[in-house]
């Protein structure tokens, strides 16, 4: 997780990520000025980004990683961070330790994206004492209000799995998560194309967007 700077004189990571939001926008729109016919997002960034559990982004992360993709020709829109590489991918660190699997990594040299996370805080207004997010949300309307919640917005890194030895090292793995990826190709009927769903209505939530990064990693 990238840590915001104490002094006021240099910029925080949240900065430093929006900076970098715009400038990969900017580029992006520079490279359809120079080529109109060029669409927004060739066919292998159409596939929602996901991370490695297959919970999909939301909004301005989905958008920008979408984007740093396409940029990058990452084949799979699959995300991870060095936590969840360790969590999901790598057995040992769970107790079940596997001395034949080699465990997985980030590529040496590989540099990271940036995404937001909102993470909520929620205080007992008379106690003080503190519940998870989620307990809170199976609260009634009327127990919610003996609560104080405290949004914030955090940066975190995330590799794409192409950033990794993945392949190498798990490529079944691998496999299944280009079979889960895989884009529906358009049926053609004549000079016709019929288009299947691609994003369903993740793609209205996103061309709703309205500039929010808050999601679970």
């Amino acid at each position: 997780m990238a840590r915001y700077s104490r002094n006021p004189n240099q910029p925080s990571a949240e900065d430093k990520a929006l900076d970098r939001f715009t400038d990969l926008m900017i580029e992006k729109i520079k490279s359809m000025k120079e080529d109109w016919h060029k669409p927004w997002f060739t066919e292998g960034a159409l596939v929602w980004p996901r991370n490695l559990t297959g919970r999909h982004y939301n909004g301005g992360n989905a958008l920008m990683l979408m984007l740093h993709a396409e940029k990058e020709g990452y084949r799979l829109p699959v995300w991870c961070t060095f936590n969840s590489i360790q969590k999901v991918l790598n057995p040992e660190q769970k107790g079940k330790k596997d001395e034949d699997l080699e465990p997985v990594h980030v590529l040496k040299g590989e540099k990271s994206f940036p995404v937001f996370l909102t993470t909520f805080t929620v205080i007992d207004k008379d106690t003080k004492s503190k519940i998870s997010w989620e307990d809170y949300k199976k609260l009634s309307q009327e127990e919610k209000k003996q609560y104080n919640v405290f949004p914030k917005n955090q940066v975190f890194n995330v590799f794409n799995v192409a950033q990794t030895n993945l392949q190498q090292v798990r490529p079944e793995l691998f496999a299944k998560l280009e079979e889960q990826c895989s884009l529906s190709k358009p049926i053609q009927e004549g000079e016709v194309f019929s288009f299947p769903a691609i994003m369903g209505h993740k793609t209205k939530r996103l061309l709703r967007w309205t500039g929010r990064f808050g999601e679970s990693l």
